[in-house]
């Protein structure tokens, strides 16, 4: 999918007043959002462009890289604005614990497994993967930790008994 993603045209910016939502409420909306919008208008331009010119359902997918279904959503929209969901991301189960992972990730010495049994005990049930989706999205990564020092010398090393007599 993202193999392909440097062949769309750049993103430019929309000249002229704010974007509007669903309702027609003039709004400024936030940039990753904006984005969304706009690659959703070049994907259902290409869906349309394609299947005005005789490709079907399964080319397209293949051709685009998508998979067949979002392709046929994108078909199945009369007007480019029936696809573009508007609505910002559900919160997440974790939004309320967001300032407490961020502290105790910042260390680096705590793992995802001690995090989730920390907020288990604290009266929150997260999946483990809920939690590890989280933080990939969420938080910066760590820093790497230092290389480990060198392998202290092996016995024949040291005694010199490597050599031949």
């Amino acid at each position: 999918m993202s193999a392909h993603r440097r062949c769309l045209p750049p993103l430019t910016p929309e000249a002229g007043p704010p974007q509007s939502d669903i309702n027609g409420r003039r709004e400024t909306l936030p940039v990753s959002h904006r984005r969304t919008i706009e690659l959703a208008r070049t994907r259902w331009h290409q869906v349309h462009d394609l299947l005005d010119a005789g490709t079907g359902i399964r080319a397209i997918a293949r051709w685009l890289g998508r998979g067949r279904h979002t392709v046929q959503r994108y078909a199945r929209a009369a007007r480019r604005q029936d696809h573009v969901a508007l609505e910002p991301r559900r919160p997440s189960t974790l939004d309320p614990h967001a300032e407490y992972l961020r502290q105790r990730w910042q260390p680096g010495t705590v793992v995802i497994k001690n995090l989730q049994r920390e907020l288990h005990d604290q009266g929150a049930d997260v999946r483990y993967s809920t939690l590890r989706d989280w933080i990939i999205r969420t938080l910066p990564p760590r820093e790497a930790s230092p290389a480990p020092p060198p392998r202290p010398p092996t016995v024949r090393q040291v005694t010199g008994s490597d050599a031949a007599s």
